[in-house]
């Protein structure tokens, strides 16, 4: 008796009944659509796989006797080459059979599925009808198995998983866009902005490029006004060599003034000279004063933020670590005085550090 197959209408499954197609009997069905043929051919084809290897196992395995033998023997000798025939066919069988590819054939109204067709719109056929025909290759062996094996209110439930589970994906999907979306134009008006820079930056390297050669230009102006002075001069000496005695004389009186002007050189550049070493001395000391005092400024800040209170002796670290030593001069001609400031805060910080002292003298009385 064949097998009788059946189909499951997944939209009466639903409650949405839809107007049917018109069946085509002698339609193909497709290669390796699972309704069982697939189970039945294998199974088949290992009994006679199994049928074989016993015909060829047995002229082999037997060997000719010339006693008779009983009854009981005959039995068992049949039964453990039975046996053993089963046994290597049978691992033969599991040897040899590999999973099938698998193989689908799409087909509608009796003929295959070419590159003219479309599910939207076809010259003979409808586009369900096509999708339809494309929908067996989804149909795998061992998920139609699986569907089968579940009732119809846990199908539902799956197709209802499956259904959210899509929604969700699809606006997961429109949000990456819209985000992706935002992000180039983000990108353009990046772009915009840079190349608005760019041609800020050329017009300016253009307006460098005029300001250079405007001075090349002056300066080639001046070049033209020195040679012109200097022919304008040259006639000059040249319509003066008569007065030569006068020049002479102008000449010891120029030897004699750029004399004088060495000697005030000399002593204007030596006042300079002692008047930029005070003024480096001054400098050197006004420096050292004021970093002590900043120094001093944020140690205490520091301290005051970091609420530690006025007896402890990080307020003496500050001014035993402060960076220079203003009290000790590098030469006489510097002065020991601080400013007030620096006074002030020098006493605040002193005594702070007597404090220190007491509680250190008052502590160390307690000592044995």
């Amino acid at each position: 008796m064949p097998i009788q197959k059946r189909t499951v209408d997944i939209r009466s499954v639903l409650g949405t009944r839809a107007p049917e197609l018109p069946r085509v009997p002698n339609a193909p069905r497709a290669s390796g659509f699972p309704e069982g043929e697939s189970v039945v051919k294998k199974r088949k084809k290992g009994e006679e796989e199994a049928e074989v290897a016993e015909k060829q196992q047995v002229p082999i395995n037997i060997e000719p006797t010339t006693k008779p033998s009983s009854k009981k023997g005959k039995s068992k000798d049949s039964r453990t080459l039975q046996k053993a025939v089963g046994h290597v066919s049978h691992k033969r069988k599991h040897q040899k059979e590999q999973p099938a590819p698998w193989q689908c054939e799409f087909y509608v109204d009796g003929r295959p599925v070419n590159e003219d067709d479309s599910v939207w719109k076809s010259k003979d056929v409808r586009g369900g009808q096509i999708a339809d025909a494309l929908g067996s290759a989804l149909l795998l062996p061992k998920d139609m198995k699986n569907w089968k094996g579940n009732d119809s209110t846990h199908m539902i439930e799956n197709l209802k998983r499956d259904s959210v589970v899509a929604v969700q994906g699809v606006f997961e999907a429109g949000y990456r866009l819209i985000e992706a979306e935002r992000l180039l134009n983000e990108s353009l008006a990046e772009n915009d902005r840079l190349r608005e820079v760019e041609k800020a930056a050329s017009a300016r390297i253009r307006e460098v490029e005029s300001q250079h050669k405007s001075a090349e230009e002056g300066l080639q102006k001046a070049e033209c006004q020195l040679v012109e002075m200097s022919a304008k001069l040259e006639r000059e000496c040249e319509r003066s060599s008569g007065l030569q005695a006068e020049i002479d004389k102008l000449k010891a009186e120029l030897a004699e003034a750029r004399q004088v002007s060495n000697d005030a050189e000399n002593e204007a550049q030596a006042t300079y000279d002692r008047g930029f070493a005070d003024a480096a001395g001054s400098l050197r000391f006004q420096m050292r004063r004021e970093c002590n005092i900043n120094f001093l400024k944020g140690w205490a800040l520091a301290l005051e933020q970091a609420a530690v209170d006025d007896e402890s002796e990080l307020y003496v670290l500050g001014r035993r670590y402060r960076p220079y030593d203003s009290g000790t001069p590098e030469n006489l001609e510097e002065t020991n005085v601080e400013t007030e400031e620096v006074q002030d805060m020098e006493k605040g910080v002193s005594d702070k550090e007597d404090n220190v002292d007491v509680d250190d003298q008052g502590g160390s009385a307690y000592d044995p």
